[in-house]
């Protein structure tokens, strides 16, 4: 089975995604040969142990016509890694360590480097410039050449190539509505809203394809992105004068895909580095924490001043000081007024390396073959720095130059077919080599239904599977218009499943034993009810940007599963949840200065609407 064989939706063999695929052919003449899953990069990360890995954490509000805002989040920011050999999977599923997409950049670029536009600042671009108009483009790269052809202009017009209107209607016809929010609840007019298909229908992106859909606010902060293939999206807004861009992750149907916004604050760190002997360094690179920002050398009395731009909500951060022959140091950066002008001094003293070593080793699996294409990563416990290769076709990796003697963490990931490996090293001049053995997984088959409370199945809901003894998910798979999914080949042993798109959900309690057949029914807090309320003081003052995490849970046969949904509170207090299942549902209210809240609901019994009193 070939990879572009391994996603498609459900237990079926042809899904609407491909009709992009042909008209790509008909416009560049080329053919896309690989389906990957793009999952992008986020920040800030939120440390949860039971994730995947790290989490993807996005505000999401929402609207309605009381200016009420909901949630959409995705919790599960599912790292992508490159593995060959991996064991043939089911034709709705595909390995997730099949490829990497990294998006760490704070501009929207495209999945090519040498796409020329530029997302986060399309001012330029005339299309879709008013409120209600949603473009399109569509970019192709060929296979043999760098060059990327672009189409703008209406989806269904130019790029849906369904000869029929209700098949057009069908593939497009979706949309994502939502409001950019400041964290005063406030809307921001004229803010450019772009929208990237993670996967359509659960199909993968072809690796050839780069498509976006931008659309604009309104005077109230609205927006609306129309004629969608159904399917997951990244939605980003740009920069908008003092305020930073946001993202989050949402599903076409979804009319709660708000992003609040934060107001850039500024911090001027200054300081010097000197050497041991108390000389001052010269050409030490001052790098901050923060993504997206800048780095500075030291000027020849080791002096250095950089200003770093932050989010109103971080309260410190961390600079790293490096130089080729010292050690790598660090300085923490604690703001002593957040969210207003700061200037911090760090002074650093950096000591030179005692000597260098190398190090190299093959990679084996437990059967004696060496593993290719395998990520190695070498982390010191002294410092943040992360060293990391990948194997050759010979299963070898080298470190060519590291600082010794010291402690390191050396982590193999085994990709589909094995498990991780770390271990403790303790590096000096004399070490050299280190071959790694790692553990093979068995496998035996996964299939499954999601359904909500009422029994009623959950269809295009895109799933991700991770062995416990990986780092890394998987296998991705979606489920089919009945909710079905199948993996015909999965990983034994404990296991946990996911969702990378609003609700974040988290499946516990799985165990597969090697060459058996495990049956999956899992339940989603999921349906046609809401929760609507308001924050006030305990003089019935609105509390306004308040944080609401509302949390669901269900337990039956030993797999215990969770949801969770954040939004905020606007100007006048409001706060909504939509496409809720009925039955009980937890909320903790969060507010500077104010007690945090905890609320038990049951919208069976108490109906949909909540007042939340702080003091």
């Amino acid at each position: 089975m070939t990879k572009s064989q391994r996603r498609i939706r459900g237990t079926t063999a042809s899904t609407p995604g491909h009709r992009l695929t042909l008209f790509v052919i008909s416009i560049a003449a080329v053919s896309a040969a690989t389906y990957i899953a793009f999952v992008p990069g986020s920040t800030p990360y939120a440390n949860r142990a039971e994730t995947f890995s790290d989490s993807g954490c996005n505000q999401n509000y929402s609207d309605d016509a009381k200016r009420s805002p909901a949630c959409t989040r995705a919790e599960v920011n599912a790292e992508l890694t490159q593995a060959d050999n991996s064991p043939a999977i089911g034709a709705n599923t595909i390995n997730l360590n099949e490829s990497h997409q990294a998006d760490a950049s704070p501009k929207l670029q495209s999945r090519h480097a040498d796409n020329p536009r530029d997302w986060n600042n399309h001012q330029s671009n005339t299309y879709g410039s008013q409120p209600g108009q949603t473009m399109a483009e569509l970019c192709v790269t060929g296979l043999n050449t760098k060059e990327s052809r672009c189409q703008t202009g209406n989806y269904n017009e130019r790029f849906n190539t369904s000869e029929s209107e209700d098949e057009r209607d069908s593939a497009s016809g979706y949309s994502i509505s939502g409001h950019v929010l400041t964290t005063d609840g406030l809307g921001l007019n004229g803010v450019r809203i772009v929208a990237s298909p993670d996967r359509l229908n659960g199909q993968g992106i072809p690796e050839s394809q780069t498509l976006r859909f931008w659309t604009v606010t309104d005077s109230l902060g609205a927006y609306s992105l129309d004629g969608l293939p159904g399917g997951e999206y990244t939605i980003r807004s740009s920069t908008q004068g003092p305020y930073r861009s946001a993202r989050i992750s949402a599903r076409t149907g979804v009319n709660f895909a708000d992003l609040v916004v934060y107001r850039n604050s500024a911090t001027v760190a200054h300081g010097r580095v000197l050497t041991t002997l108390g000389e001052p360094l010269e050409g030490v690179t001052v790098l901050p924490n923060v993504l997206g920002q800048p780095s500075v050398l030291t000027d020849d009395n080791g002096r250095f001043q950089l200003e770093v731009t932050l989010k109103p909500t971080v309260s410190s951060f961390t600079l790293r000081f490096q130089r080729p022959g010292y050690r790598e140091e660090s300085g923490k950066v604690q703001l002593q007024q957040p969210d207003a002008p700061n200037a911090a001094a760090v002074n650093v003293v950096m000591h030179p390396v005692e000597s260098w070593t190398a190090l190299t080793g093959t990679v084996y699996s437990d059967s004696g073959e060496t593993l290719a294409g395998r990520t190695v990563e070498l982390r010191p416990r002294s410092t943040q720095r992360t060293y990391s290769t990948t194997t050759d076709g010979d299963g070898q990796y080298n470190f060519p130059v590291l600082e010794s003697p010291d402690d390191y963490r050396l982590i193999v990931f085994g990709g589909a077919e094995h498990k991780d490996s770390q271990q403790a090293v303790h590096l000096t001049v004399e070490t050299s080599e280190l071959d790694v053995i790692v553990e093979s997984y068995e496998f035996g088959e996964v299939t499954g239904q999601l359904v909500n409370l009422n029994g009623e199945p959950v269809p295009d809901f895109d799933l991700v599977l991770r062995n416990t003894g990986s780092r890394r998910p998987n296998v991705l798979v979606s489920t089919d218009r009945y909710g079905n999914f199948e993996i015909p080949v999965a990983p034994a042993g404990e296991l946990v499943v996911a969702s990378q798109s609003t609700p974040s959900i988290l499946v516990q309690g799985l165990h597969l034993r090697p060459g058996d057949k495990l049956h999956l029914p899992l339940v989603l807090d999921w349906g046609a009810h809401e929760i609507r309320g308001i924050v006030v003081d305990t003089n019935d003052n609105p509390v306004p940007a308040s944080q609401i995490v509302l949390q669901w849970s269900h337990q039956a046969g030993g797999i215990t599963t969770r949801a969770t949904r954040r939004t905020a509170a606007d100007t006048q207090g409001h706060f909504a949840f939509s496409n809720l299942g009925p039955g009980p549902h937890s909320l903790q209210i969060n507010a500077p200065g104010f007690r945090t809240v905890d609320i038990d609901h049951d919208l069976s019994r108490q109906g949909y609407d909540v007042m939340v009193r702080l003091n």
